[in-house]
């Protein structure tokens, strides 16, 4: 099977509170992105935060908290942006995007995703998944959906489905939440808010998946802000600790 490379875009949460659990689809996104790239003879994700700032030039600020809904002309949009970032050279080629949404209902969660095919702009395959809300909190509800998508879109492409895969995350409350909520801050360019977020969590983490997310995460906040900042404010950051982005060490 050839070696396909995906751009996998943070789910838009619906629902009631949206707003709020804004970080379900991040997270979503995020861990499934995770998952497929285990499978490194088959699958390869392209950075996301990349993609957003591609997607952003197009779409207007933190796009990837926004697309996911079913629209055609706007997936054809998003390809023709990967397109072009591929041949500027500011974007390693895509083959697909994978978009979606997360609904948080009452009762359960529902995730409905699809792919995109780059050089085309049209939707190709799409996977439902669904998890039913527990008492266990909407935190281990959104790890089960995940969980369930990952499988389900690994049937889809033809993927073997690793223990890995299917392993669900085994950190404490509130540190997978804040793992996906310090992403939503990377996405919508809050880096000092996104670097307090990943601060507190990375005290309390332990599964080696979640710490490897915000330690890449915290990486790209600091070098966003170390792109962003004066001459002043650079020296500041390298005082502080904060590594320089490799180009510029």
């Amino acid at each position: 099977m050839k070696r396909q490379f995906v751009a996998v875009v943070g789910f838009k949460t619906l629902g009631g509170e949206a707003e709020k659990n804004a970080w379900a689809g991040v997270g979503v996104g995020e861990e499934l992105a995770t998952r497929l790239a285990s499978d490194k003879e088959r699958v390869a994700t392209v950075e996301r935060l990349q993609i957003n700032t591609v997607l952003a030039a197009r779409q207007g600020s933190a796009p990837m908290l926004t697309l996911g809904e079913e629209n055609a002309e706007r997936d054809r949009q998003c390809a023709e942006a990967l397109r072009d970032a591929t041949k500027e050279k500011k974007l390693y080629g895509a083959d697909v995007l994978m978009l979606g949404t997360v609904l948080c209902g009452e009762k359960s969660l529902r995730a409905t995703t699809r792919l995109v095919d780059v050089g085309t702009g049209v939707a190709t395959q799409g996977v439902i998944a669904e998890a039913e809300r527990t008492q266990a909190g909407l935190e281990r509800d959104v790890q089960a959906l995940s969980s369930d998508l990952t499988v389900k879109w690994c049937e889809k492409l033809g993927i073997p489905v690793s223990p890995e895969m299917k392993r669900m995350s085994s950190e404490k409350a509130g540190v997978y939440q804040a793992w996906c909520e310090a992403r939503e801050l990377l996405y919508q360019g809050k880096y000092a808010e996104c670097v307090d977020k990943v601060a507190w969590a990375e005290k309390q983490a332990a599964d080696l998946t979640v710490v490897d997310g915000l330690l890449s995460t915290r990486d790209a906040a600091w070098e966003m802000q170390f792109q962003q900042a004066g001459k002043d404010q650079r020296k500041q950051l390298v005082l502080v600790g904060q590594m320089l982005p490799p180009a510029q060490a």
